[in-house]
């Protein structure tokens, strides 16, 4: 038997969780950060969404749900955008997102050609960060899977930055290291970014992680070199034109143990994975006519080659895959007529891409995919009435997407939307939508490769076995379609405050699903998947993923936001001036507080394997497996604070207890943890005497951060109380507890 996690830890974890649920303060931050010499910073800022189009704002009858300032964006301790935004994931999370989907990113209101444009600016040069429903995407050319994050950057800024960032479990003395540096120029829409990043992490086995019966020599975790090199320059042009051009080279190389040879126990049977990617995008925008347009192009190259070394009288094989992919849009918007109560907006967009993928497999077959795709989308919005009127401002929408690729058919997405703000504080929003969404290419004809001596559980008998997982693209994948209503409600009692309730209902035919589990159910419905020999022993598991009939949810979710700030005296400034950057204060002074959570109801979640069959509840007695696991109840909490120079974050997320397979051998009960992550950070030049002893720590930012606070991970108990060997504590969280320190300076 194994023994559980800690009593004590669990109970802890939960304390604060409720004390981040219940703090009477609910404080979210903002204080003064990176602005301009000539324009000091306001005396106070918090999270505010006014009624004006402030600079930077996303144009369009739908408000941002949230608008978090400078001064709450240096207290989430983020080394850059991309980290802020994943920091952010509770607020931009919900439940239309589909799987592969991501946040779309605007920046100062505009398309990108991609994230990868600006996922290394530093948090000093953004201004401002608003978070906006799914819905608002549809204006900008996306569908609306997700929702659309705006970057405002300071109209004027200049850094030049160096990182050094370690890594080390508590359990395992691994070790990640990481160090990055980076420049960046910001002059209005002028703006170039260079960025060099490297990073190594040790590899983990199975012993040293305390598993039971572990395989020898094998790694649970593999050896991983990683070199990025990312450049962008943007340009403002005559006549009101603007270029960006974005370029990435990044190259990632990792050693697996397999198992240990069987020509010699002593070495192991190692497997290298080489994937090189190289991104070219750019994006030209301007504006004719009142009508603002922009022409997007892409252009990605990723190889990819997993070598398997020789084992005695097994040779060495290999297996690759080349994908090419070449995309070009188009959108314009602008208003169409004038209205009673405004004017018409007309969003326009045509796209065309191309994508072609060259797999072999280990056995040596070798497979070609091509997909060309070309199609549109048409998006009117249309005021009803004024902000004046005795009901408040009604707009309402309506969208067509259609969609002709060479490989498969699919039908015309459509959608509507209703908007009403019946007070300045408060805003209702209604949409509803017929979607499709076709496998990825590569979820199609990546190539085939089998890893052996994996641990499994069957829910039918209870047993734990080994047998090899099968992993790939599956050519026989469709496309799903899905039809959802939303509904959304946003209050702004205050300044600070945000309230936000969204309940969704999703109805998905032909579902694409990640492999669930072993389970009698599922074997009778995909037999296929499953092989056994002729004494009923499973042999291998083919973990692709795979069609369903249908899959029906039902979700309700509460976010509450509030901030507050008091500004201090104004910290050391960042490097750079005159007409093109710098001059702006580095790190939070004053006292800022912010404070977040984000509570999710799953009302129903019921699928249809295959047709005829009858609906499995996944909540209430989920019979096929932990891999499609949904708990009736999720919390997301986030605490931060400044206080002139000395910061921390919590985020700390729980989910309800489960049951799995009820009634079968094999049923499990999943008890979830408060897990917690914390970041305690320091820009020592706030403190003044620290600063004039040492002028050399202007710009450094120590950051400890510490990942699985409680050192907590899933508690799994068959029927009798036990742990199954397949749900070990290093199966589950092969890391635990780790310590991660940063020193960051920026340069003058």
């Amino acid at each position: 038997m194994i023994p559980a996690p800690s009593v004590a830890g669990r109970r802890l974890g939960r304390a604060l969780l409720l004390c981040l649920a219940s703090s009477p303060a609910i404080f979210v931050a903002d204080a003064a950060l990176a602005q301009d010499a000539e324009n000091p910073a306001p005396a106070e800022k918090e999270v505010v969404v006014t009624a004006g189009r402030p600079r930077g704002a996303v144009e369009g009858p739908i408000a941002p749900e949230l608008s978090i300032e400078a001064g709450a964006i240096t207290s989430i301790g983020a080394s850059s955008l991309a980290d802020l935004i994943a920091q952010l994931s509770a607020q931009t999370g919900g439940s239309q997102t589909r799987a592969g989907s991501s946040t779309v990113v605007l920046l100062n209101g505009r398309r990108i050609s991609s994230i990868n444009e600006v996922a290394k600016l530093p948090p000093e040069a953004v201004a401002r960060v608003e978070v906006l429903p799914e819905e608002a995407a549809i204006r900008f050319g996306y569908p609306a899977y997700q929702k659309v994050v705006n970057v405002v950057l300071f109209p004027s800024f200049a850094s030049a930055t160096g990182e050094l960032e370690d890594r080390l479990t508590q359990a395992t003395a691994r070790n990640d290291f990481n160090t990055e540096a980076n420049i960046v120029r910001i002059s209005g829409d002028n703006r170039i970014t260079f960025d060099l990043q490297y990073q190594v992490g040790d590899d983990l086995t199975e012993a040293q992680r305390g598993i039971v019966g572990a395989v020898p020599l094998r790694t649970l975790v593999p050896l991983t070199h990683q070199f990025t090199a990312n450049g962008v320059f943007a340009r403002a042009l005559d006549d009101g034109l603007g270029f960006t051009g974005n370029g990435i080279y990044d190259r990632l190389t990792s050693r697996a143990i397999l198992r240990a040879m069987q020509s010699d126990p002593s070495q192991g049977l190692a497997r290298t994975t080489t994937t090189d990617t190289g991104h070219l995008g750019g994006v030209l925008s301007g504006a004719t006519s009142g009508w603002k347009w922009s022409v997007t192009a892409n252009a990605d190259h990723i190889a990819t080659v997993v070598r398997t070394a020789a084992d005695g009288a097994s040779l060495a094989n290999s297996s690759s895959g080349i994908d090419d992919l070449l995309a070009l849009d188009a959108v314009a918007n602008g208003s169409l007529f004038a209205a009673p109560a405004g004017q018409a907006s007309l969003t326009v967009k045509t796209d065309m891409s191309g994508e072609r993928l060259t797999a072999r497999d280990e056995s040596g077959t070798t497979r070609r995919l091509t997909r060309r795709v070309t199609g549109g989308q048409v998006a009117l919005d249309l005021p009803v009435l004024r902000r004046q009127s005795p009901l408040g401002a009604v707009s309402v929408g309506a969208n067509l997407a259609f969609h002709d690729y060479s490989d498969v058919s699919a039908p015309i997405d459509r959608g509507w939307t209703f908007n009403w703000a019946p007070r300045p504080m408060l805003s209702l929003l209604v949409a509803g939508a017929r979607e499709s969404a076709l496998p990825t290419i590569r979820q199609l004809g990546s190539p085939l490769i089998a890893t052996p001596d994996i641990r499994f559980y069957d829910y039918g008998t209870g047993q734990t076995f080994t047998a090899a997982r099968l992993d790939g693209g599956d050519p026989l994948l469709r496309h799903d379609v899905r039809t959802l209503f939303k509904a959304e409600a946003a209050l702004k009692p205050a300044k600070a405050w945000s309230l936000i309730a969204t309940y969704t209902d999703a109805t998905t035919r032909d579902a694409i699903l990640a492999f669930p589990g072993i389970s009698p159910a599922f074997e009778a419905a995909f037999p296929g998947r499953i092989e056994r020999d002729a004494g009923g022993a499973i042999l291998s598991v083919d973990m692709r993923p795979l069609n369903i009939a249908s899959e029906t949810r039902r979700d309700l979710r509460f976010g509450v936001n509030f901030s507050k700030s008091w500004a201090g005296p104004a910290g050391p400034k960042l490097p750079g001036g005159g007409s093109f950057g710098g001059g702006h204060y580095f790190g939070a002074s004053g006292t800022t507080l912010q404070f977040a959570i984000y509570d999710t109801w799953h009302l129903a979640d019921r699928i249809v394997l295959t047709p005829g069959q009858a609906s499995l509840d996944l909540i209430g007695a989920n019979p096929l497996g932990e891999g499609l696991r949904v708990a009736r109840h999720a919390i997301d909490a986030q605490l931060s604070a400044t206080h002139h120079g000395f910061g921390f974050r919590a985020n700390a997320t729980w989910r309800g207890n489960e049951m799995v397979a009820l009634g079968m051998p094999g049923r499990l009960s999943f008890g979830e943890p408060v897990s917690v992550n914390l970041r305690l950070f320091f820009f020592p030049a706030q403190q003044a005497r620290l600063r004039a002893a040492a002028p050399w720590l202007e710009g450094v930012r120590f950051l400890l951060a510490i990942d699985n606070l409680f050192d907590q991970t899933t508690n799994v108990r068959d029927r009798f109380g036990d742990v199954p060997a397949a749900y070990q504590r290093g199966y589950l969280d092969a890391l635990g507890r780790s310590f991660r320190l940063s020193v960051r300076k920026t340069f003058e």
